[in-house]
């Protein structure tokens, strides 16, 4: 149920986001600016599976990601080399885990200051 209820937020938020799209916008020295940008989001089961996809969409949009997995670093890794370093971070951690929990957001708040955004998409794989 819980997953449902937020499965059915995710697809509200992102229908309120393509309502409210804009033409993109350029900052002072013409770099393209993204809905996201400036914003901080964690991805709980982002190596695969639609966490994989809302990570992709975050940091398409110019947003900075704290992606996780429970089990295999590998598939966080990849995206972190794909999508750059400076936009991401990449943690082991199990979200059925209250320390885990603690120190995704301990962690994500000491690379990148703040949080704005939590998508949480376990995988019970």
């Amino acid at each position: 149920m819980l997953l449902s209820l937020m499965l059915r937020f995710f697809i509200t938020a992102q229908i309120v986001s393509v309502d409210r799209a804009r033409c993109p916008r350029a900052d002072a020295g013409g770099r393209i600016i993204g809905k996201l940008s400036g914003k901080v989001a964690i991805v709980t089961g982002s190596g695969r599976g639609i966490g994989k996809a809302i990570a992709e969409a975050y940091l398409k949009e110019d947003a900075r990601v704290t992606v996780t997995a429970a089990q295999q670093s590998d598939e966080i890794e990849a995206l972190v080399e794909a999508n750059g370093s400076e936009r991401m971070l990449a943690l082991l951690a199990d979200v059925t885990v209250p320390g885990d929990c603690e120190r995704i957001v301990t962690e994500t708040l000491g690379r990148f200051e703040k949080v704005d955004v939590l998508a949480t998409t376990p995988d019970a794989g």
